[in-house]
């Protein structure tokens, strides 16, 4: 459903993506090129080595909590002057260690290099301070334990030389040495971690590099970024408005709408033919005859010729005496009737079958411009003479194909009066059904003119064109409502100008090769048909009349 819908608007589609390539490329041209965002960085190091109480890898992690610690941006934003939340100098720098090397790397990032050193060198100054004084304090810590120890250890042994000793006494001065001599080792360790500086060295930053954060996206260095972009937003946009526009259009499309809002059996598809070219100017059941049109409109006279209307929809034979009449109509003007009738007729003729069509629409007749015939004096005469005799006997023209006649509507009238033309034009079809075996009416549109539904009554049949993407579904569903209660008797709908057709297009130039040296005009077409099932010869029927010259379709029925 959504690949059918996307491939009915493709046009929009496409035109969606240049327009927004085009939008694309304008802004990008339109845009100065920006230059590069440049920040400064400045990198300060922090070397500490391991002591005997504390490994190098535990330094390095205790430095970098040391440095996130919320205590020490406080510090660094004293030391700068800084009034801002400290935070903000924190996220300024980035903290990495390498516990392999003993490394700790301040990393700090500004819009100036001044600020960028100071930033660095003000969190490396900062750290190594914070490490001093918690040796000073943890020297004095140490100092003070010692100092209680030792006045325990002196009480107990001057307890010891006056009591007698005991086994529990000795126990516990014997543990309070040996506290004491840990204390004494540690207290050491922290000496010597004053001495040199807190175990640490600070490498301060001297300069500050410049980064680059790069171009403008909008700036000519980006253009094929920016020009990519837009053509997906336009895809994007293309293919939403495609599905939204499919979900509002309540126009015939496929064979399913068809059937769906007419009620009707869809008979025939006609694929869309360009009239551009030497082949679009006429008939294709002439001009193309080897085409998939030709070959639809053969389907349809195939079908036309085997229907008959009969009771609770079953098909009867019909009396050998009198010829079919089938009414071709549409919803309103566009649709292509006059066409469908014009090459129905060429179709069932070519079949050997004679046919008389008949032009009845009276206002914008063109039928005798497809067959080829003059449309100075026509059907349109019996409105204007008193009823005598043969109505139309005069008035059928034959056309260079042979069996096909056509009694045309003649001049457009200017004010008709269909109370009137009704009942003449049902007494001329009656008189046609004794010239040919089949007649075919071409009237106006069913909601064009308001005559036309007065012929339902005199024909045995009615064919409804519809033309892809021109009829609304309420225009079918009132076309439908109109026909049901006049009980006329529809042989089917045919729908003209199908884009959308099941058979591929490869598919006639497979099957049907046209043979070198015939022209698709009718050159070297065999004999058609006789009423009696038999060929005369030069290609003319037994009824109908004979032509010099053939013009009917050049593939032979089989």
């Amino acid at each position: 459903m959504y690949v059918v819908a996307l491939r009915r608007h493709w046009k929009l589609i496409v035109a969606s993506v240049v327009v927004a390539t085009l939008a694309g490329l304008a802004v990008g041209l339109a845009s100065p090129p920006k230059p590069p965002t440049i920040s400064y960085e400045a990198t300060a190091l922090i070397v500490r080595q391991g002591t005997a109480y504390q490994p190098n890898a535990q330094n390095i992690f205790a430095l970098i909590a040391l440095a996130s610690n919320g205590e020490l941006p406080v510090k660094v934003a004293e030391r700068l002057g800084f009034e801002g939340d400290p935070q903000r100098l924190l996220a300024a720098v980035t903290l990495t260690g390498d516990t392999d090397a003993g490394l700790l790397r301040i990393v700090a990032t500004s819009d100036t290099a001044e600020q960028a050193l100071k930033l660095a060198n003000g969190f490396g100054d900062a750290l190594v301070g914070s490490i001093t004084d918690d040796l000073a304090a943890k020297a004095d810590q140490v100092q003070a334990d010692l100092a209680s120890l030792s006045s325990d250890i002196a009480k107990l042994s001057k307890k010891m030389q006056t009591d007698l000793a005991s086994p529990k006494g000795r126990a516990t001065l014997l543990a309070k040495k040996r506290q004491y001599t840990a204390l004494l080792s540690v207290l050491d360790g922290v000496v010597a971690d004053q001495a040199n500086g807190g175990g640490v060295r600070v490498l301060l930053a001297v300069s500050a590099k410049p980064i680059s954060s790069g171009s403008s996206m909008l700036s000519p260095d980006n253009l094929a970024s920016l020009l990519i972009l837009a053509a997906l937003v336009g895809l994007l946009c293309g293919v939403i408005l495609a599905l939204t526009l499919d979900r509002l259009d309540d126009h015939i499309h496929t064979r399913q709408d068809a059937e769906r809002y007419f009620g009707f059996p869809v008979v025939a598809e006609i694929p869309w033919r360009s009239r551009r070219g030497e082949k679009g100017k006429g008939l294709a059941s002439i001009t193309d005859s080897w085409s998939g049109e030709a070959d639809a409109y053969r389907l349809l006279a195939v079908l036309a010729e085997a229907w008959w209307p009969g009771d609770n929809g079953q098909a009867t034979r019909p009396p050998v005496d009198r010829g079919k009449v089938l009414l071709v109509t549409s919803a309103g003007p566009g649709a292509g009737k006059t066409t469908v009738t014009a090459e129905l007729a060429v179709a069932i003729a070519g079949k050997g079958t004679t046919v008389l069509c008949v032009g009845c629409d009276f206002w914008k007749p063109k039928l005798q411009d497809l067959l080829g015939v003059s449309n100075e004096t026509g059907l349109a005469r019996v409105l204007t003479t008193p009823p005598s005799g043969d109505l139309i006997d005069d008035l059928i023209k034959k056309t260079a194909i042979p069996g096909l006649s056509v009694v045309p509507s003649g001049p457009p009238l200017k004010d008709p009066r269909p109370d009137l033309l009704a009942p003449r034009v049902q007494d001329a079809i009656e008189l046609a059904r004794g010239k040919a075996d089949m007649v075919l009416v071409d009237t106006a549109g069913l909601f064009t003119i308001g005559d036309t539904a007065g012929l339902l009554d005199s024909v045995d049949g009615v064919i409804l064109v519809t033309r892809s993407g021109v009829d609304r579904a309420s225009m079918a569903e009132r076309v439908k409502d109109t026909l049901e209660s006049l009980h006329a008797p529809i042989l089917g709908v045919v729908l003209t100008g199908v884009k959308e057709y099941e058979v591929p297009k490869y598919y006639y130039g497979y099957y049907y090769q046209q043979p070198q040296g015939r022209e698709s005009s009718g050159a070297g077409r065999r004999g058609s048909r006789s009423k009696g099932g038999s060929r005369s010869k030069g290609g003319s029927s037994s009824k109908g009349g004979s032509s010099s010259k053939d013009h009917a379709p050049s593939r032979d029925w089989a």
